[in-house]
């Protein structure tokens, strides 16, 4: 007598596949239709474009002028923000052409130190930036953390010389709030 034929597990590989590519066509259907309901409701296009602009504010703030400067100078993450973009993403576009004047500053610089090592001070890293892309026609406000364990080092606001102008804890926070709709401002005594 003959053995049985060995049976291969090509089978239960086939069922196997059927049954997770349908749970994925069901979970892609599933990511179209939330897609579909978001774009087709005005409100939920433009907070896509939000999220949109805020994509694109973070990647050219990865890469603007200044940044590889930085990043010798020891700042693991660099970025430097312009506020108008910034402004775009809180207010929309036609609002923050109005707020320009408003703000107290034009960039904004935060740097996050190496994992290992000392963080440069706010100071060495706004003249490394200064250095970098000339005079800035408005004032700066740096920031800068440890790396790995997080924790703020320092955050001042200079002029576009890099001279020192204030406290960023407090040089910010002057003047009417930035990007607070009328009615939900801080209350200063907190």
């Amino acid at each position: 007598m003959n053995p049985p034929p060995k049976k291969s597990g090509a089978r239960g590989l086939y069922i196997l596949l059927a049954v997770v590519g349908g749970g994925a066509l069901l979970v892609a259907i599933g990511i179209g239709i939330v897609f579909w309901r978001i774009w087709s409701d005005p409100e939920g296009r433009a907070k896509l474009g939000q999220v949109g602009e805020a994509l694109r504010v973070a990647s050219k703030a990865q890469s603007a002028p200044g940044t590889k400067e930085l990043r010798k100078l020891g700042c693991g993450q660099a970025l430097v923000m312009d506020m108008e973009d910034i402004a775009k993403i809180a207010v929309g576009t036609d609002a923050s052409a109005e707020m320009k004047d408003e703000m107290p500053f034009g960039e904004m610089i935060m740097c996050a130190g190496q994992a290992l090592g000392t963080p440069p001070s706010c100071a060495d890293v706004v003249q490394t930036y200064v250095k970098a892309v000339g005079t800035r026609p408005r004032n700066v406000l740096v920031t800068v953390t440890r790396g790995g364990s997080g924790g703020e080092v320092c955050s001042s606001v200079y002029d576009g010389k890099g001279n020192f102008v204030s406290d960023g804890k407090d040089g910010y926070r002057t003047g009417p709030p930035i990007y607070m709709p009328e009615g939900d401002e801080p209350d200063p005594s907190e």
